[in-house]
């Protein structure tokens, strides 16, 4: 559903043009922010930031609330999931400063939205350079093309098209940016990027986990130049990303980011043994909850299959937690299952820099998913507790040999993902 129909975004534009508002401060101050958080680090970046009016993109806004650093939802699916947002300001920021953008180059974007983002590339690539920008929605095409009209920005085209195909009509481009996450990598994206371009996209990892990835094209490799955690609406149409939410099991407790279908064993046995007395094994590893948030998370989500975050929102909790979030109150582990058990972490620490020891909890028939899960942590300990800074990211369509066991490889359609560890100790 489509909130604002195109005659009132113009209305709303005409509006806001005779109310003289002084945006500029309020953009001013927004940059300050940005600029004092780290996102913004060029003045190529800052320059986009401080002449693109931000407010003309989402005229329905308060003007206030045009230039506070949150997400601006747009568009509701039928289920009243955001399927489209104006993303954070400080998210933006990264990732422009992540695509590394040069004048007079060419860009491709997917994910068009209200058209803001490409207005902030357009800023910096110059009238000698152009930007393309795609949505499936015909809808969301045309408010962008409004939004763009209204803040005068020519060298932008927006385009109806499904971004798993690109737009070959004016490749090839020296960068190509999704602002929707995906969980693989279009061959057309690819075949579009000049080599050594720039791909830059939120990737989906593992259950509940996004990066925002700069990959740089090395022939039909794709090696990554930066990464940081996010959060963006899935990519839909050809490409379109499994719909994975939460999978319960009971009331308050439940996998994120899981589906009943991709279990390896019924929910029914699962839930019945969750509701078993557990079994607890000491471990003498002793870790913080900022390594396992930055470390151990991505680590086990990505070698462990059939690995997920286990979450409660009842305190006290239903199982032993790994880590406590405030605001609102939630507890949560990571937990490994199989076809024989179920596996889950805790530790016991009352401060997020203490140092404490990790536990695991078996639930089920055999403790397998408990070995395996322990042989997985014993290892992320052995090579110093690496956290997201140690791992670098490629993408291929080939299978290539493991050079070493530090070295993840994610099978999947199109590119296989791999992450190499650095081995911070021997």
């Amino acid at each position: 559903m489509f909130a604002t129909s195109l005659a009132f975004v113009a209305f709303l534009h005409r509006l806001i043009d005779n109310q003289n508002m002084n945006w500029k401060t309020l953009n001013n101050q927004l940059i300050a922010q940005l600029k004092k958080e780290g996102a913004i680090r060029s003045k190529a970046v800052e320059r986009a930031f401080r002449i693109t009016p931000r407010h003309l993109f989402v005229p329905h806004e308060p003007l206030e609330s045009a230039y506070q650093n949150h997400v601006i939802g747009l568009k509701l699916n039928e289920r009243g999931v955001t399927i489209s947002s104006l993303s954070q300001p400080s998210m933006i920021a990264i990732m422009l400063e992540q695509l590394a953008l040069q004048r007079g180059q060419r860009v491709l974007e997917i994910g068009a939205g209200t058209g803001y983002n490409a207005a902030l590339m357009a800023a910096i690539v110059g009238e000698e350079g152009r930007v393309i920008t795609l949505d499936i929605d015909e809808d969301l095409v045309e408010m962008a093309q409004a939004n763009l009209a209204a803040a005068g920005v020519k060298n932008v085209l927006a385009v109806v098209r499904d971004g798993a195909f690109g737009y070959v009509e004016e490749a090839p481009y020296d960068r190509i940016i999704l602002t929707t996450s995906a969980n693989d990598i279009a061959s057309a994206w690819v075949e579009q990027l000049v080599d050594g371009g720039r791909l830059l996209l939120p990737l989906i990892i593992g259950p509940d986990m996004q990066y925002s990835i700069a990959f740089d094209k090395e022939g039909d490799w794709l090696k990554s130049d930066s990464h940081y955690r996010c959060r963006f609406v899935t990519l839909r149409g050809a490409l379109r990303t499994p719909d994975y939410s939460r999978v319960y099991l009971n009331p308050n407790t439940y996998f994120s980011g899981a589906a009943v279908q991709d279990l390896p064993i019924a929910l029914d046995d699962l839930r019945a043994w969750f509701k078993q007395p557990q079994k607890t094994y000491a471990s003498p590893i002793q870790t913080t909850f900022h390594a396992i948030s930055y470390g151990l998370e991505l680590w086990l989500l990505t070698r462990l299959p059939h690995t997920y975050f286990l979450l409660c929102d009842q305190d006290p909790p239903t199982f032993e937690p790994l880590m406590v979030f405030q605001n609102p109150l939630q507890f949560g582990t990571l937990a490994h299952v199989n076809a024989k058990g179920m596996a889950t972490l805790s530790r016991a620490a009352k401060r997020d820099n203490e140092l404490a020891p990790l536990r695991i909890h078996h639930y089920g028939l055999h403790p397998t998913a408990a070995k395996a899960m322990w042989d997985a942590v014993q290892l992320w300990d052995a090579i110093g507790q690496p956290t997201e800074q140690d791992v670098r990211f490629a993408l291929t369509p080939h299978i290539p040999e493991l050079p070493q066991e530090t070295t993840t490889i994610l099978l999947k359609k199109n590119f296989n993902l791999i992450l190499q560890w650095h081995i911070k100790k021997n």
